[in-house]
């Protein structure tokens, strides 16, 4: 620190920026769109880079393509809460119909300026010296692909948890000689037609592609190791509403779920051109069947709290839809697939048609853990051979919320060592020992707690709070402290000693344990985006530019000295709080 007596008065002006901040964003998802758009729209001067290891954009919706795959979200509230889109053709979207959501949104806001396709993040070292971070990248562009090294201000990882897929710890998986397929690396050109194939995994994947290749295989074993809850479409009721509201009957999309179905309606179906065509002339109209979805969503909070009479309610009403769902008899399956434990201790997943189809004659559950795989079959513990002409992997992908390459924060420590038994992260957005790291989708965020995209556009307009803060009062780093991180997640623990969540069952929530820290949110995602709203910036420690942290003050002087309009001093900005009500003004 420097004394009085060597310190001196800096000739900038109030807050000015020196320099643009420079950003490296992981991922052209979601998250990586949304926060394009948001520096475009909130920050005058920075450079942005999106590293994309895909050829496109969209990220999880570009990726997974297998039979079946949709949001389990509605899908007029899984948009930018900015940017609706009034003609959605179903009322739970297919991942190319929200692939082109995501596509146009690229296109329209010109975020290709900011984004480097086939570009894989292959490292990410903070410099503790320099005060940035240097990252090593693969160009996939060229031929042999070339690394090459960038470093950025800020990184933001954009990729979240669900792009690190692998084929499941099985012993022969290797070896297996007859065709496989994973969930996230779908083959369309495999046909599956009058083959017996085998689905491992009863996950949201499973539960998506069973009655899609069911429809196809003259034989269907579905492998699973644990029971799983089936449960109503979320955000259904204002389907069925919706459908009383305009004439009744509706064309569903599911052929293979009667269960869903209410008389002539459907939880699932499809939009005809005349409601497209109002949601588009009202955009008012529109606006309050969003929102009416959205309510339902975020009032869900008390079925997660143990023992409370909305949770018990729930479980009653669910273990008897998934009965009625299977039909008379059947009495094995259901006393093997519906669960002691409650509803939501594993995320909640409707399953349009999946129950159904386990009753089908050519369909056969089998539950327990499986051995090994031989060459051509598969081989459960209790020694039983199941032979397959194609073994279907829907086992979803590592949760462990570390990133699929090496990031090494401050005193080189690596996320890998340091999230080892839990992840270290502040309001899942932060990291103590990572400065200037940010996160989307992190762990202890909203992930289970209703709809994601507002979460991720409130952590996208934080970030960017943080780096004017950055800019204007010359900070170098900022990172989490201890204490802040330390109590943050006494309370996450203790919250969820009440929740189902914290419950013993098998949950990617907890890393794929039985009874490990679930990594949600403590509250509803309303909680979530009330808490990250504006920064605590007491939870953080700084690091300056100068010696003495008050240098921003500058000369004196605010930016509107030095400005003139119309060849006069700009009186508006020399006077912003003289006007004529209480409105806002800044300075």
């Amino acid at each position: 620190m420097g004394s009085l007596g060597t310190y001196q008065v800096p000739e900038w002006y109030h807050s000015e920026v020196l320099r643009p901040i420079k950003v490296i964003c992981i991922g052209a998802g979601i998250s990586g769109l949304c926060l394009a758009y948001k520096m475009m729209k909130l920050l005058d001067s920075f450079e942005l880079t999106i590293y994309e290891k895909n050829d496109d954009v969209g990220g999880t919706w570009l990726e997974n393509r297998y039979p079946g795959c949709a949001c389990d979200i509605p899908a007029h509230i899984y948009t930018f809460t900015f940017d609706p889109k009034p003609d959605w053709s179903e009322y739970y979207a297919g991942s190319k119909e929200i692939h082109g959501y995501c596509r146009g949104f690229y296109e329209k806001h010109n975020i290709a300026q900011f984004t480097k396709l086939s570009h894989a993040v292959k490292e990410a070292v903070w410099d503790e010296n320099t005060s940035k971070w240097r990252l090593e990248i693969e160009d996939r562009t060229s031929t042999p692909s070339r690394i090459f090294r960038d470093e950025c201000d800020v990184l933001i990882n954009g990729a979240g948890f669900l792009n690190k897929w692998s084929w499941p710890n099985i012993p022969g998986i290797e070896t297996f000689q007859k065709p496989k397929l994973h969930s996230a690396r779908w083959d369309a050109s495999l046909d599956l037609k009058n083959k017996t194939v085998g689905l491992i995994g009863n996950g949201s994947s499973g539960i998506q592609i069973l009655p899609q290749i069911a429809k196809d295989v003259a034989k269907l074993k579905v492998f699973m190791r644990s029971p799983t809850w089936i449960s109503p479409a979320l955000g259904g009721s204002v389907a069925l509403q919706f459908q009383d509201e305009h004439g009744g009957e509706h064309q569903s999309t599911s052929d293979a779920n009667p269960g869903s179905t209410k008389g002539n309606k459907h939880e699932q179906f499809t939009f005809t051109e005349e409601e497209k065509e109002q949601f588009r002339a009202d955009p008012q109209a529109h606006l309050q069947f969003r929102r009416r979805i959205e309510a339902e969503m975020n009032v869900l909070t008390d079925m997660f709290i143990n023992g409370s009479s909305t949770q018990q309610q729930m479980h009653k009403f669910m273990v008897q839809q998934m009965k009625d769902r299977m039909g008379p008899g059947n009495e094995e399956l259901k006393a093997k697939i519906i669960p002691q434990w409650a509803p939501g201790c594993r995320r909640i997943t409707p399953g349009d048609g999946y129950l159904e189809t386990l009753v089908q004659p050519h369909v056969e559950p089998i539950f327990g853990e499986i051995h090994r795989l031989t060459e051509t079959a598969v081989q459960m513990v209790d020694g039983t051979l199941h032979d397959v002409d194609v073994l279907v992997c829907a086992t979803g992908f590592d949760t462990s919320f570390i990133p699929p390459f090496p990031v090494i924060g401050r005193g080189g420590v690596s996320m890998e060592t340091a999230w080892k038994n839990i992840p270290d992260a502040y309001l899942g957005i932060a990291a103590p020992r990572f400065p200037n790291y940010f996160m989307t989708t992190g762990p202890q965020g909203p992930l289970g707690n209703g709809t994601i995209l507002p979460a991720i556009e409130t952590a996208c307009e934080y970030f960017i709070t943080v780096m004017k803060k950055m800019q204007e009062e010359k900070i170098k780093s900022v990172e989490p402290k201890r204490r802040a991180t330390d109590q943050f997640h006494e309370h996450m623990s203790a919250f969820h000693k009440k929740t189902v969540w914290g419950l013993p069952c098998r949950s990617w929530y907890k890393n794929g344990t039985v009874d490990g820290e679930p990594q949600l949110w403590c509250g509803s995602a309303l909680t979530y985006v009330k808490t990250i709203k504006v920064p605590r910036f007491e939870d953080y420690e700084f690091e300056y530019e100068n010696d003495n942290q008050w240098a921003f003050l500058g000369n004196g002087k605010i930016k509107a000295f030095y400005e003139q309009v119309d060849g006069k001093p700009n009186i508006d900005g020399l006077a912003p709080y003289i006007r004529n009500d209480d409105s806002p003004w800044t300075i």
